[in-house]
């Protein structure tokens, strides 16, 4: 699976892309869902999924600071120079912030850092005990898979640009390479409608729920400082990650990432940030699992009541969702998300 979809737009454009990072799944799939962002349709938009889905040995740093600067490193093979456009859903949101810091520190310019339902991490209390760590993998992993089983695929519509179409068998079409990175060129999409769900699942997650059991692979330790090591970007035969594998990986990227988020408040150096950013809030909690300790169903609370989601930052502005966390992208409420993303970014150059 390639690292870097190109989900909207023209590559070309004079307009500043979008990078959308990818939230706790490791997979920038559910950005498929939002509807266009552009009047013309030339923004780009691209998603980045994680390398663990498209490089065998590639594994999750030690800390969100490391997972920015790999980022970082990645979104300027395709875009070196500013300005810069960040935003993630959940985890994504929070990696966002964190490579736009980098990049303030670089003397880049960022205009704006999009974060849907993105909390602070550093509110979010350490794990007590393994047990209680696996017990939030479980839960987010089932849910995940759970989601993405109940999702349809989007009917495709052939166009001049583009006339290869997913099939079941497809884990991703035909990448183009540009400036050393695969890109993945999603096909156009029918837009009949606002409301109309375009989540291409180029993975078929219901039909792999059986591989829940699978052992975790060995992952070998990669030097993140290194910007020779192209293979992270672009893999070789005998490393690209199979279908068969996809889930396996997704439990072991929600186990790492679950573990990066609660140790941001003591692996991480603080956010300083002057760019403007817009906070997407989700205004309806759902219940949360009996089996979530109280502490941290205290601090998943404080969080909602809180308008900036405990975001300490000087130009953040906070638009609400009617939609939980969990929900965003489904077909009932990603047209909201969509319409306040568009208006958005028709004041971004």
């Amino acid at each position: 699976m390639e690292t870097i979809l190109h989900l909207q737009g023209t590559s070309g454009s004079h307009l500043t892309p979008l990078m959308l990072i990818h939230p706790i799944s490791g997979l920038a799939l559910p950005y498929l869902a939002l509807g266009e962002l552009s009047q013309d349709g030339q923004r780009p938009i691209y998603g980045i999924n994680s390398p663990i889905y498209g490089r065998k040995p590639w594994h999750l740093p030690s800390s969100l600071d490391e997972l920015a600067v790999a980022y970082v490193r990645l979104v300027q093979r395709i875009q070196p120079q500013g300005p810069y456009l960040l935003g993630g859903w959940s985890m994504g949101g929070m990696i966002a912030l964190r490579m736009a810091a980098i990049l303030e520190k670089a003397n880049e310019r960022i205009i704006h850092i999009v974060l849907i339902d993105s909390i602070n991490p550093d509110t979010v209390p350490p794990f007590r005990s393994a047990e209680e760590h696996q017990d939030l993998v479980s839960l987010t992993y089932n849910r995940l898979v759970e989601n993405a089983g109940a999702l349809k695929r989007p009917s495709f519509a052939r166009s001049s640009s583009s006339s290869s179409f997913l099939s079941d068998s497809d884990l991703s079409p035909t990448g183009k390479s540009q400036t050393h990175v695969t890109i993945t060129e999603i096909p156009s999409l029918s837009d009949s409608s606002a409301g109309s769900s375009r989540w291409a699942s180029q993975v078929n997650l219901a039909k792999l729920k059986h591989l829940d059991g699978m052992p975790d692979q060995n992952y070998e330790e990669d030097d993140l400082s290194d910007d020779s090591d192209d293979s992270i970007y672009n893999p070789t035969a005998n490393d690209q990650v199979s279908q068969l594998e996809v889930l396996n990986r997704m439990s072991k990227h929600v186990a790492d990432g679950l573990k990066l988020i609660a140790d941001t408040s003591r692996s991480c150096l603080p956010i300083s940030i002057s760019a403007p950013v817009t906070l997407f809030k989700c205004s309806v909690l759902e219940k949360l699992p009996s089996t979530m300790s109280e502490l941290r169903r205290q601090a998943i609370r404080a969080n909602f009541a809180d308008e900036r989601s405990g975001w300490k930052l000087p130009r953040l502005q906070t638009l609400s969702l009617k939609s939980a966390h969990d929900r965003v992208f489904d077909p009932e409420h990603v047209p909201e998300l969509s319409f306040g993303l568009r208006a958005l970014l028709v004041n971004c150059a």
